[in-house]
């Protein structure tokens, strides 16, 4: 699944995170001759230092790597271990879990219906899923299926339940079925909420139309007339032998079981994944099989959100992100047009693919780490600038990066009322105090100072020092849509970032509640929060996860009771505007989020 969000939190609490050296150039290679247009070696060359750099850096057991022209493979190579304890190394033929990038697949089944006329996805939902139900605190019209293909559809984020198992599979057609007790979050079209229900519902969608097995249909008309002989939505790989082990920063760790197959559970390799990117640059065909029509590759590649204010400057097409790559990487990537991208996070694996269609150029970085997000992204974006160059034979733009701009003060009063609370989706719940000597934003525990520039904008810096993850990005306090948000400008690209909390009265129902709790389940699922904490600070109900992986609790949401059993979860994205229940089990008082159900501690 996508567990970018995590990620990032993870790398904010960690004590020496500002301190943090930035990976040296000092060895890079250097073109020693003109670029020659359609010469790669250059690109290889540079690749084959920076891998492993990146691997050390970041923890990664295993990569593999596959840069494609057009109908030309210019690298597939993979690093490091596949199975550390039994030696394997890693090569184009490992197979790895691939995540969320099974997304892109979910909407081509999706789309090739939608070309033979069998699936209309401007249709609501429960035409498709009959009994389909949520509850709501609005009055708004059923999403359509084109909405759960760009994640507009309002609905619940994940059952974190049954998202991952460990030895029993869990049909995920019982997703549909999970969403009855669920509130929607919001309206069609509010606002972009990445949802791996949603996309689960797609693919339940994609099997009642096709009268066919998930599995068996994409592989039918997907995978094999693609030449991806060794990929499948099945959570069994084909061939055993090549799949790679998980590991959990270095500890080698059990695959788990998907169980939203639609959302995440493709296993496949880069070779497969080259093949795969061949046939976009073809159009929609491969060799003489026509796999999607190319009007329905350009609908994937168009942006799906641009009359929804509250998204700013993120672009979502069919099944691909449009924009935001660069955020994830930490890098500018030197192009400016369409760049379709998808992540994938499985706990223990870490990927990306992104193509340029117009230029047909694509990579694919496919890593078996916990630990391995930024550095996929980083390595993806490096790959295709340096691709570009040599495709185009001209070197890339240059973007230096100048004299920082000249802080200036901020009125106080205004200062003032920046402070207070804002549900962010990449940091958790953050605070920002201000005074007359200036402001701050504490995010999970550390202070960091608020720099303001031209613009009413704002760097943040801990001791002096950017922490690597906030590099070249810079803040803002808005009003968009009724709402005041924090926006995060990267590259001159806008991207809502979190919004304002005020606090609301808290019921003694809930007062009572606070404390630590515990997860609870059949013991087969792999539980993405391990506790959970509700405390009550400053007024406000907010909820510390210990997140699997992570010793430490971060505060991640803010609750705003609505009454003495519901409290809904403030901010806007993803986990946010769903409801936490209280109810009964075993004669005990339960609080339910998301499908995990948790106690209080004895």
């Amino acid at each position: 699944m996508h567990y970018v969000m995590l990620r990032c939190i993870i790398s904010m609490i960690i004590p020496a995170f500002a301190l943090t050296a930035f990976l040296a150039c000092a060895g890079a290679p250097v073109r020693t001759a003109a670029i020659q247009k359609g010469d790669y070696c250059h690109t290889v060359e540079y690749l084959e230092w920076l891998i492993p750099k990146e691997m050390s850096r970041n923890g990664i057991q295993g990569l593999s790597i596959a840069l494609v022209d057009d109908q030309r493979v210019v690298m597939e190579k993979g690093f490091g271990w596949a199975v550390r304890s039994g030696k394997v190394r890693a090569t184009g033929q490992t197979l790895y879990q691939i995540g969320s990038i099974s997304k892109v697949f979910t909407a081509l089944a999706a789309m090739r219906l939608a070309g033979e006329n069998r699936l209309d996805i401007e249709k609501p939902v429960s035409h498709y899923l009959k009994g389909f139900t949520y509850r709501k605190r609005f009055d708004a019209p059923e999403p359509t299926v084109r909405h759960l293909m760009y994640h507009h559809a309002g609905l619940p984020s994940d059952n974190f339940s049954i998202m991952f198992t460990k030895r029993e599979a869990v049909p995920f057609t019982e997703m549909a079925e999970s969403l009855a007790d669920e509130y929607a979050p919001y309206p069609p079209d509010h606002v972009f909420s990445y949802s791996n229900l949603g996309v689960t519902l797609e693919g339940h969608i994609v099997q009642n139309v096709a009268g066919e097995d998930f599995v068996t249909y994409t592989e039918r008309t997907l995978f094999k007339p693609m030449g991806m002989e060794h990929t499948s939505f099945s959570n069994t790989p084909k061939e055993p032998s090549f799949m790679s082990s998980g590991y959990l920063k270095r500890s080698e760790t059990d695959r788990y079981i998907i169980n939203p197959m639609p959302a995440g559970s493709v296993i496949s390799n880069v070779d497969d994944m080259a093949e795969f990117m061949k046939t976009l640059f073809a159009g929609g065909r491969h060799g003489e099989t026509g796999v999607l029509r190319s009007d329905g590759l350009a609908e994937m590649y168009r942006p799906q959100n641009e009359g929804v204010p509250l998204d700013l400057d993120m672009r979502f097409g069919l099944g691909w992100f449009l924009s935001g790559l660069e955020v994830m990487a930490g890098t500018r990537l030197n192009y400016e047009g369409v760049v379709a991208w998808h992540a994938g996070g499985t706990i223990l694996f870490n990927t990306v693919i992104a193509v340029l269609p117009e230029l047909k150029l694509g990579v694919v970085v496919l890593t078996n780490t916990s630990t391995g997000a930024t550095a996929a992204a980083k390595i993806a974006v490096e790959a295709l600038n340096r691709a570009i160059e040599a495709k185009s034979g001209e070197p890339a733009p240059d973007h230096p990066g100048g004299a920082e701009s000249p802080r200036i003060v901020m009125d106080p009063l205004e200062l003032k009322g920046y402070a207070g609370y804002y549900a962010t989706e990449y940091m958790g719940a953050v605070r920002i105090a201000a005074s007359g000597k200036g402001a701050s934003m504490k995010v999970a525990g550390f202070p960091l100072k608020m720099n303001f520039v031209e613009g009413k904008k704002f760097s943040l810096s801990f001791l002096g020092f950017t922490p690597a993850m906030l590099k070249d990005k810079l803040f803002s306090i808005e009003e968009v849509a009724g709402r005041r948000i924090m926006a995060a400008e990267v590259y001159g690209k806008r991207y809502l970032f979190g919004a304002r909390v005020d606090p609301v009265p808290l019921p003694g129902a809930w007062l009572r509640r606070a404390g630590a709790y515990e997860s609870i389940g059949t013991g087969d699922e792999v539980p993405l929060y391990e506790g959970m904490e509700l405390r009550v600070i400053d007024g406000m109900l907010i909820v510390y996860f210990s997140i699997r992986g992570v010793a430490r609790k971060l505060p991640y949401l803010i609750l705003q009771p609505v009454s003495d059993t519901e409290a809904v979860v403030a901010g806007l994205g993803r986990n946010m505007g769903q409801t936490m229940r209280v109810l009964s089990r075993d004669g005990r008082e339960c609080i339910v989020f998301s499908g995990a159900i948790f106690r209080k501690a004895d």
